[in-house]
């Protein structure tokens, strides 16, 4: 039994992602959702696991959500500032034969929320009681 690899297209919720693109920059507490769509040329059930990383590197990528057939959406975490690495494991299996691809890696930068910018303005008012 031949199992294929997936083919798979990384894509935002939007619009889909160029290479340009897979580099995201959000502010602390915005949202961002990730989504693969992915296909095989055989009958296999494809699930999907979604990892990220500090490094960029796979082999120090942590899981953030477990694998699944209708897992194709990650939920990025933007609640602290900084730089990680994002990509989706597709597994596709075919009775007992199964094989994986994992997804180009995808930077999100998360930038402290920018604080409300506060201006105070003096001015002088001439007291009523001078005849203006």
């Amino acid at each position: 039994m031949r199992v294929f690899l997936p083919t798979f297209t990384l894509c935002n919720i939007v619009s889909p992602l160029t290479s340009a693109a897979l580099r995201r920059k959000r502010e602390q507490g915005d949202k961002l959702t990730l989504q693969v769509k992915a296909e095989v040329a055989d009958d296999g059930e494809l699930t999907y696991a979604w990892y990220v990383s500090e490094s960029g590197n796979v082999a120090d990528a942590e899981l953030v959500s477990r694998s699944d057939k209708n897992n194709t959406t990650c939920e990025v975490d933007t609640d602290k500032a900084g730089v990680w690495y994002y990509f989706c494991k597709i597994v596709n299996t075919l009775g007992e034969s199964h094989t994986s691809a994992n997804t180009q890696m995808i930077r999100v930068e998360v930038k402290p929320k920018a604080e409300p910018v506060q201006t105070e303005i003096a001015v002088r008012m001439p007291s009523v009681s001078s005849g203006i």
